[in-house]
This record gives structure tokens, sequence and C-alpha cells, in this order.
């Protein structure tokens, strides 16, 4: 939306621009009227004067709005004007400027209020009353008389009114802003309303736990860790809304570490809505953690996953115990078909690297 100032300068350029184009009938008019001018290129160099400068006010007012409001810019101005007004009396024609002149006062009373205004109103009601007092016999009397009370008497209205707007424009402005600091005000005050209840509900209840729970450092780690994912989505917008992949990734991580008693790391870079091919994966995922924390004897099993170039990728890393793959009973089913069995079916793929004391890593991959 544009600005009041924008709005205003569009207004009165384009005012200009009309008087232009009824200066250019005006003249046309002059040059085949029966009363032939006497110097008829006089008027054609008046009207491309009066159009060149119009194109400048008008590249100005959009390119360079803030010298449109100089004082050089007025100077100018109001000098193009008063050469445009007495063109008729160098042409010995009749008068062909039509409502030009006035244009410089609207852009005088735009660009510097009362004193803008005054500079042209001034220039241009002295030729016209020179032009009466020298008997001017190209001019009507009776038009040059009304010209004398047309610039100051359309000057002090436009300026009262262009004042008014401009109060208006800032009492709006100021509400405006007082609107935003009130709304941020509130906004800050229901944050710290909303932190407090959050607080009160998870954090305080959960060191109350901790507290009573003391003696038994397995269910201190499991309330504490259970905290941390907690505050770790409040405070970074994590979904937890089941209906995408890294949501569900989330929710196994926690039930991995509250039914083993684990530390389980997971960071997730991207996201997708869950299908049949990211559940399977979610859930090879699982059974990776589920056999890493009974099996690996290790703290704490890392995952990393990433959603990219139409591929999910999932790492699950212990550096526990390890195991050999050759000498897994046919009975255990784990690894076969809870991972490698559940990626194929899904046209997925896994890689199981274990090396015994070193650890375990499975990597797995489906395309989206």
């Amino acid at each position: 939306m544009a600005s009041l100032e924008t709005t205003l300068r569009r207004i009165i350029v384009g005012y200009r621009a009309i008087a232009m184009l009824w200066m250019l009938s005006l003249a046309l008019v002059a040059l085949t009227s029966a009363q032939q001018a006497e110097r008829p290129a006089v008027i054609v160099a008046a009207v491309a004067l009066a159009a060149a400068w119009t194109a400048l006010t008008l590249w100005i007012s959009f390119r360079r709005p803030a010298r449109f409001r100089s004082w050089s810019f007025l100077g100018l101005d109001t000098l193009v004007s008063a050469l445009i007004l007495v063109s008729p009396n160098l042409a010995g024609s009749p008068n062909f400027v039509g409502g030009y002149p006035l244009s410089s006062v609207l852009i005088g009373v735009l660009g510097k209020g009362l004193p803008g205004a005054a500079a042209p109103v001034l220039v241009l009601v002295s030729l016209v009353l020179i032009q009466i007092g020298i008997g001017d016999r190209i001019g009507d009397p009776t038009v040059l008389s009304s010209n004398v009370l047309i610039y100051p008497f359309m000057a002090a209205p436009v300026t009262w009114a262009v004042g008014a707007l401009r109060r208006s424009d800032r009492l709006r402005m100021s509400a405006e802003k007082n609107l935003e600091e009130e709304r941020a005000d509130r906004i800050r005050a229901e944050e710290r309303s909303d932190l407090a209840a959050h607080l009160h509900d998870s954090v305080l209840q959960t060191l109350a736990l901790i507290q009573r729970s003391s003696t038994d450092p397995d269910e201190v780690v499991a309330l504490a860790r259970g905290q941390e994912r907690d505050l770790r989505s409040w405070l970074y917008g994590s979904p937890l809304d089941g209906e995408s992949f890294e949501s569900t990734m989330i929710a196994s991580a926690a039930e991995v570490e509250d039914s083993y008693k684990v530390r389980v790391e997971l960071v997730t870079v991207g996201d997708a809505p869950l299908n049949d091919g990211l559940r399977s994966l979610v859930a090879a995922t699982r059974e990776a953690m589920v056999n890493a924390a009974k099996h690996s004897g290790a703290s704490e099993v890392s995952v990393f996953a990433e959603v990219a170039n139409e591929r999910v990728m999932v790492f699950v890393r212990d550096r526990g115990s390890g195991f050999d793959q050759n000498n897994v009973p046919p009975d255990r089913k784990g690894v076969s078909e809870s991972i490698k069995g559940r990626m194929s079916r899904h046209g997925g793929s896994s890689v199981i690297q274990s090396d015994p004391g070193i650890g375990t890593e499975v990597r797995l991959t489906m395309q989206l």
C-alpha cells in the first residue's frame, strides 16, 4: 500500500501531466487558428520545454523523491513555469499555457508547504501584474486578472488540505505504533504465562519426582531424559503429532529410552509425511535401537536421520560389545527379519556393520 506522500506526489505529477496535454491541445489551436501567431517557433519551443520538464518531473518523482522536495528543484520548477507563462507574449499568440503554471504552485506546497508555495505564487502573480501593467495586447484582461487571484487562492486551500492529511497520517501511524507495541507486550505476557505454566506442569513436577527417587539412579536418569525431550520439543517446536517421520522417530527413541533405561541421542535433519515405506523404516530403526539397548551393553545409542534428495537415510550406532553376524543363532530373527527383511519388503536397503569389542552401526535407506 502506497504511503500518503507517495499518493500525494502521484496526484500532483498526474495533474502536471494532464496540464501538459491541455497545453498541447491549446498550442495546436493557436498554431492552426485564423489569428496566426507572430512567432510560432516560440509556441513549439514552449510546448517542448513543458513536455521535457514534465517527463523529468515524473522521473524525479518516482526515482529521486527526496530531490523532488529540494529547494533547487522547486527553484528550477518555478523558472520553467515562469517561462511558459510569458511564452504567449513572446510568441505573439493567444494564451495557450492553460493550467500548467499552477502545477508549480502545487509542487511547492507538496515540497515545502506554505514557504514552498509562496515562491512560485509571488513569481507568477508578479508576471501577470506586469502583463496587466504594460497593457498586454495578447492576453485577455479578464483572464489575466483572474490569474492574479487563482494562484494564491489555490495555494491556500491546497496547503491546508495537505497539512491536514499529513497530520492525520501522523496520528494514524502513531496509533498503529501504539497498537503494535501493545500487541507485542501482550504476546510477551502470554509467552511468560505459557512458560510459567509449562515449568509448573513439567519441570517442577519432574524435579519433585527426582527428589523422591534420588536413591534409584536409573529412575533419575530416565526422568531427566524424559524431561529433556519434553523441553527440547517445547523450545524448538519439534512435532509430536505422530503424523510425520520426525515425530514418529522422536516417539520411538523416547519409548526405547523409557523401556531400556539407555540414552538415545537422536538427531533428525528434514522431515516428510509418513507413508508405508517410512513406517517400515521407523520400525526397523526402532528394532536396531532395541538391539543396541538390550545386547550391546552401551549406555548410549546414537541415531542420525536425514531426509534429502527424495531419500531417507538412518544411522544407528553404539560403542558396545558388537557381535559376529555369522554366529547369530537361526532362531534370532531381530536382525534378519525385523531389520533386513522389513527394509527389503518395502523397497529399502540395510547395511549392518559390527565388530566385536568395538560396536555396531546399522545403515538404513528408503526412497520417498
